[in-house]
């Protein structure tokens, strides 16, 4: 009634109390397209979705790669052959997009053809799973698919899905077949050997079992190599042998151990020149290479052929040493000891002090050894060994004897070994006799001088003296001789000799004849005063 809504019911009921004009108004019901493509794959489609009853709609289909657009259908009826189709729609719809699936060719080839057969091209349905199998011939490798130079896949098996005309090439590189062997077959192992394509990079490897050494890689005879490791490009087929070279070990050792050093011990190849050395230590003389205790060698360095393991022992013995002994200074003291002895072996040495000498030490070059005088060592070497003495102080005792007699002078305290000089003074009315020691004369000279190697008592003897004149009376009438000074107890001779035409008489003393002799001899106990008398 007007334009207000009185019911939603389409079984409207109510009272009549006026008149009404009442309006059943109507809508047309929504109606749903529903597209798709067949095949699935074959394309897209697109238009789907609610509409008003009678409204114009538009569907599209979009054929995929390989595929073309064939026609619409609608409950399985041609619709359009119009890949964008308007109709109207009235009702629920489901349109069908088909589509046709578009042919494609496959073109295989090999590279280099020498190199392999190809297998699997051919013309396909667009979409359809294609695969290209590469077989290579003897000599050769497959190296991989391109497609306009662009590497597609390294599998000599290749799948794919066939979308478009594609044109395949398979590589295939040439190989080479690398032998190797050991040459003795005990010798070694091997490993690298195998089938390698042209070009690449092969090293092959030797390596020695025990009691082998490698030599060379040899190639028909030649040598190619001195490396176990051996790398090269592959280039052609190649059969290469690895030559090995057997080994022995030698042994070398010392006997004793401490007698000297060995050398040359090692491992060598059969036949190799081996020379072994052996060096002595101090105190120690090579003697001889023994093998199992049988002697091979006296030699030192001793060569010979590598043919078998050896074990070689260098003997040495010890070398005898000489010690000697000396004395400083030489007339210190005496050593004893010194001599030739076995290496190591316990000598004594024994200093003794000369008199008037003390022992101080034993040295060896500039060193102190021992303060002992008696010295043990175990010289492994020539030794020189030098006893050190000092001298002791030594007394000079002087006297005079009489004491009246004079004076004596030097006497003190010395080093021993000093050069002591005594000198003796008489006095007035004595004469010096002698130097005696203990009673015995060392000297008769006043001035003595001696080594003083001990103390000493020196006694200077003196002898009293007198004095004998002589004289002539009358003078003219003759000469008179030996008067002087005489020592007590000395025989004293005057003699009176007459002038000619003169005769001795006498000889007087204060006035008393003492003698007629003109040759007087007396003992000298006084002074006397003599007159030798002459006459006509």
């Amino acid at each position: 009634q007007s334009t207000s809504i009185v019911s939603h019911s389409a079984s409207y009921t109510f009272s009549a109390t006026a008149s009404r004009t009442l309006v059943a108004n109507f809508t047309t019901n929504p109606v749903t397209l529903t597209t798709s493509a067949s095949p699935s794959n074959g394309g897209t489609t697109s238009g789907d979705g609610t509409y008003a009853s009678g409204a114009n709609v538009t569907a599209k289909a979009t054929p995929s790669s390989g595929y073309s657009f064939t026609y619409w259908t609608l409950n399985g009826n041609i619709v359009s052959h119009t890949a964008t189709y308007t109709f109207k729609l009235t009702s629920n719809s489901t349109l069908v997009g088909n589509f046709t699936n578009n042919p494609v060719v496959i073109a295989a080839t090999a590279s280099p053809t020498s190199g392999g057969t190809v297998s699997g091209a051919g013309t396909y349905a667009s979409g359809s799973s294609v695969t290209l199998t590469a077989t290579t011939k003897s000599g050769y490798k497959f190296t991989n698919w391109t497609e306009n130079g662009s590497i597609v896949s390294t599998s000599a098996t290749y799948t794919f899905t066939a979308t478009s005309n594609h044109t395949l090439v398979a590589n295939f590189t040439p190989t080479y077949t690398i032998t190797v062997s050991a040459s003795p077959t005990a010798g070694g192992t091997l490993s690298g050997g195998g089938t390698y394509v042209s070009g690449a990079s092969v090293t092959v490897t030797a390596t020695a079992n025990s009691g082998y050494v490698f030599s060379s890689w040899t190639q028909s005879g030649s040598v190619v190599s001195t490396s176990a490791s051996y790398t090269f490009t592959a280039t052609a087929n190649r059969t290469l042998v690895a030559n090995f070279t057997q080994t022995y070990t030698i042994s070398v050792s010392a006997s004793p151990t401490a007698g000297g050093t060995v050398g040359g011990g090692g491992t060598y190849t059969k036949g190799a020149s081996v020379t072994v050395t052996a060096t002595p230590n101090a105190s120690y003389t090579f003697t001889n290479w023994t093998q199992s205790t049988s002697i091979v060698s006296h030699s030192a360095s001793y060569t010979f052929s590598a043919t078998a393991n050896r074990t070689l022992v260098a003997n040495f013995t010890t070398t005898p040493v000489t010690v000697t002994t000396s004395s400083s200074p030489s007339n210190g003291g005496t050593t004893s000891g010194g001599g030739t002895y076995a290496s190591g072996a316990n000598v004594t040495v024994t200093a003794t002090a000369s008199s008037g000498y003390t022992f101080t030490n034993w040295t060896q070059g500039s060193s102190i050894v021992s303060h002992a005088a008696s010295y043990t060592i175990k010289p492994t070497s020539n030794t020189a060994l030098v006893a050190n003495f000092t001298t002791s102080p030594v007394t000079i005792t002087a006297s005079a004897s009489p004491t009246a007699g004079g004076t004596v002078s030097g006497g003190g305290t010395y080093a021993s070994g000093a050069s002591v000089t005594v000198i003796a003074t008489a006095k007035s009315g004595y004469v010096f006799t002698n130097w005696t020691q203990s009673g015995s004369v060392v000297s008769t000279s006043a001035s003595y001088t001696f080594t003083a190697n001990s103390s000493e008592t020196l006694v200077a003897n003196f002898t009293q003296t007198y004095k004998i004149t002589v004289s002539a009376s009358p003078t003219a009438d003759g000469t008179v001789s030996g008067g002087g000074t005489y020592a007590s107890g000395a025989n004293v001779t005057v003699i009176a000799t007459a002038k000619t035409g003169h005769t001795f008489v006498n000889w007087t003393e204060s006035g008393s004849q003492v003698s007629t002799s003109a040759s007087y001899t007396f003992t000298a106990s006084a002074n006397r005063s003599l007159v030798a008398n002459f006459t006509p």
